[in-house]
């Protein structure tokens, strides 16, 4: 009852804990062949209903398998032939890392493990070939009482359902999914160490057995040392990461995000550039791309790249916005006033998009329809100063010179340097006859009262 209450506790951690069954299983077998098996009955018996209770919970917030994504998956859209193929590649690919961890990777999405559409591809034949040994190996060692046995059938058995030959399960390849089944190696040494019987005459054997496993663990241990250092930060890692998998589209995405983080675009271009060379499709590289050439004053190639991100995936928030804006950058006033409403009628909630539309509105000499735009901007996003300095100059335009005040005084509580809009505010008052207003607006440019005269007329031009 313990054992079934401490599975179903593993399984709501880590969804991988539900091999824990066949662990008990095979180390009962191992143990004491076929009476092994009846002893395993009782605590199997009471696994199985907490494992089902945990399906059942997981399926009721998660329906089904996770889809593969169209962007980064490898099996996504793959035929189940050529899924267990290139599964089977993997495999042994694993087993290589396992063994010898000289290149480590963050990733091995699309492409960087390419498909296996053939029962001739070597790499499928040699994986096929050890992975048929070490069943039959660990079948006749655990049938002699061997340990060694068990320690590879943990590992086979951990593998196994995140190894996308039963389903596909999104990652083609991932390092994090070695670390249940390298348990197996780990058991697999010292029970090979003790089922090897040096004679004690044999000195020197054991010497150099107990000599070449120290320099193994070694070995290891600095490997770890090294790989840790590839972590430090997002930057250093994918850096790492592209070296490694350098066909990986995702690889290069977050090096070009890691570079914008750090200030450098024009090489957070150059590895968008790469992703969507590997993967035409990744919008949000386009889209990245396309705003760091926005950024750079290169609108006409930003509008290229803006336009296939939405494209591929109008979903993303703001897509429609940035089309307009680079639209906007290269005069086209009416086009970027349609992609500005294509924005809202996406999603009416976001407050860039009316902004934006109330912007390009002024810019076409349109002040009233600006300033309703503009008043639902404000009204989604209180605390913006500049969307409250654009509305007072909308307003400001429409001759509504008490409204503009106000929405300007506003603007300034949030942001001291609206004192520059307020001053500009002031000289479109007094030229419109409202020195009532101008008087008023300077005094609060300049932060204190009575700077300017009565009647407002000594204002001065900035």
């Amino acid at each position: 009852a313990g054992a079934a209450l401490l599975f179903g506790a593993d399984l709501l951690s880590k969804e991988n804990a539900a091999v824990l069954p066949a662990f008990v299983l095979a180390g009962d077998l191992a143990r004491e062949g076929r009476r092994g098996i009846r002893r395993s009955l009782p605590t199997l018996a009471l696994m199985a209903p907490a494992g089902l209770a945990v399906l059942a919970a997981r399926l009721a917030v998660v329906p089904g398998l996770p889809p593969d994504s169209p962007l980064i998956s490898v099996f996504g859209g793959v035929d189940p032939v050529t899924r267990i193929l290139t599964a089977t590649g993997v495999l042994g690919r694993y087993l290589w890392l396992l063994l010898v961890p000289l290149r480590l990777s963050a990733d091995y999405s699309f492409h960087q493990i390419p498909l296996i559409e053939s029962v001739a591809n070597p790499l499928f034949l040699a994986s096929a070939t050890v992975l048929a040994m070490l069943t039959l190996g660990a079948a006749l060692l655990v049938r002699r009482g061997r340990m060694s046995g068990l320690a590879i059938f943990v590992f086979l058995l951990a593998i196994f359902p995140v190894s996308n030959i039963p389903v596909s399960i999104g990652t083609v390849m991932g390092e994090r999914l070695l670390y249940l089944p390298s348990v197996g190696l780990c058991l697999a040494v010292p029970f090979l160490w003790s089922e090897t019987r040096i004679r004690e005459r044999e000195r020197a054997l054991r010497l150099l057995a107990v000599s070449t496993l120290g320099v193994v663990c070694l070995l290891y241990s600095a490997r770890i040392l090294t790989r840790t250092g590839d972590w430090k930060d997002n930057f250093t890692l994918f850096s790492a990461t592209v070296r490694t998998s350098p066909r990986s589209a995702k690889a290069w995405y977050n090096l070009g995000v890691a570079q914008d983080e750090r200030g450098e675009a024009a090489a957070a271009m150059s590895d968008y550039r790469k992703a969507v060379d590997i993967k035409a499709d990744m919008a949000q590289a386009h889209r990245n791309l396309g705003l760091d050439m926005l950024a750079a004053g290169r609108a006409s190639e930003a509008l290229g790249h803006l336009r296939e991100a939405a494209r591929l995936d109008p979903g993303i928030a703001d897509i429609f916005s940035d089309v307009g804006i680079a639209l906007d950058r290269m005069g086209r006033l009416e086009e970027a006033r349609k992609a500005f409403e294509e924005e809202i009628s996406r999603r009416p909630d976001g407050p860039r998009a009316h902004y934006n539309l109330g912007t390009v509105l002024l810019e076409q000499g349109r002040p009233g329809e600006a300033a309703e735009a503009l008043r639902r901007a404000v009204s989604l996003a209180p605390g913006d100063p500049d969307a409250r300095i654009q509305l007072g100059l909308a307003l400001s335009q429409a001759g509504r010179f008490d409204e503009a005040l106000a929405s300007m005084e506003k603007a300034l509580v949030l942001d001291p340097g609206a004192a520059g809009a307020l001053e500009d505010l002031a000289r479109s008052a007094k030229a419109a006859g409202r020195a009532d207003i101008a008087a008023r607006a300077l005094q609060l440019a300049r932060g204190r009262h009575g700077e300017a005269g009565g009647d407002g007329q000594d204002v001065k031009e900035k």
